[in-house]
């Protein structure tokens, strides 16, 4: 009898195994899948990632260059996007918007930022950082020095 129990056993660890082994199997291709899956997801939302900065870049670039063009005819800067979506108010009514179609708010839904001392105005977003305030007065030293993305822009540029 102690024969029949061992065998049974034996047997039964046999089917345990070939179990598993059919288990791994169909998981492993599943679990490959699920890793490419997740590779594919980042490399999207890089790339999602990549397009919403270059989109910024270029609306800050944008804009920048509409601010300069505001000091040009009006002999002062901007003091928000604002004024280059709506124009200079002159008397009773509005002159012409230097951008009537810009883009109020960056790809991460903060809005576009103005500042500026006498002869250089800083334009920039947040690149969806929180609560990040830049300065004409005080730049970043370098691109490296900041998660936004901006312009520092002089008369003379």
């Amino acid at each position: 009898m102690h024969l029949r129990s061992i065998i049974r056993n034996i047997k039964d660890i046999i089917i345990c195994i070939l179990f598993g082994l059919m288990l791994l199997g169909i998981c492993a291709p599943l679990i490959r899948l699920s890793d490419e899956i997740d590779e594919w997801g980042q490399r999207a939302y890089q790339e999602a990632s990549q397009n919403a900065r270059q989109n910024a870049y270029y609306d800050v670039l944008s804009i920048s260059n509409a601010a300069k063009l505001y000091h040009q005819k009006y002999g002062e800067w901007p003091e928000t996007v604002e004024d280059l979506r709506i124009g200079k108010k002159i008397g009773q009514s509005y002159d012409a918007p230097l951008m009537p179609y810009l883009h109020e708010k960056d790809p991460w839904g903060n809005e576009y930022k103005i500042s500026h001392t006498d002869s250089q105005i800083l334009v920039y977003c947040t690149a969806g950082v929180k609560g990040l305030e830049l300065s004409a007065a005080h730049p970043p030293a370098d691109v490296t020095d900041t998660k936004a993305i901006y312009r520092l822009t002089t008369l003379s540029d």
